[in-house]
């Protein structure tokens, strides 16, 4: 009994540390972005950062408009592999340039990713099919290029998709056609064949 104690203990102990990592490595990936304000009112609790929302135990879930914008932010500066947590991106009218970073596949539990009214460019990432868990995904009002990715076929409960007013072309792929729960759908102002 007084092993199985211990080893609980120690189980407990590991797990602890890890969680500690965790949030230090999200806090990291905050400050590297220079997108929050730390000159007032600092505090070094992320989760008490305006636009930052945590969960019990301190990590982040939920990341919407920071306090400042730095001159041509980019998604790729934020580390999205350390917000193993997230629930909720919302990063729109930022002034966010430059490409959809590939990691944004690695958020698996991301419900909502909103990036409209950026300057975003390139092609809509293939790894975006892996966040099963998405429902809502704005990319509208930005320069996206190329083809819409057909991977988005897998975002089974996608219930809002917005691709607007970008520079898609190619041809709508027919996995959309099966996302059985999607109840609002926006693709117009694109390059699309007819």
């Amino acid at each position: 009994m007084g092993v199985m104690i211990l080893v609980l203990l120690l189980c407990f102990a590991i797990a602890c540390s890890q969680q500690i990592d965790m949030i230090e490595e999200e806090k990291r990936a905050l400050f590297q972005t220079k997108w929050w304000d730390f000159s007032n009112n600092f505090s070094d609790d992320s989760c008490n950062w305006e636009g930052i929302y945590c969960n019990e135990f301190g990590s982040v879930i939920e990341m919407s408009q920071p306090m400042i914008t730095p001159k041509d932010p980019r998604l790729v500066d934020l580390n999205l592999t350390a917000f193993p947590n997230l629930q909720h991106l919302g990063l729109r009218e930022m002034g966010l340039i430059g490409t959809i970073p590939t990691q944004i596949g690695a958020l698996h539990n991301l419900t909502h990713l909103d990036l409209s009214n950026n300057n975003l460019n390139g092609t809509i990432p293939t790894q975006i099919g892996a966040l099963h868990n998405l429902t809502h995904l704005d990319l509208s009002n930005n320069n996206l290029n190329g083809t819409i990715a057909t991977q988005i076929g897998a975002l089974h409960n996608l219930t809002h998709l917005d691709l607007s007013n970008n520079n898609l072309n190619g041809t709508i792929p027919t996995q959309i056609g099966a996302l059985h729960y999607l109840t609002n759908l926006d693709l117009s102002t694109n390059n699309f064949d007819e």
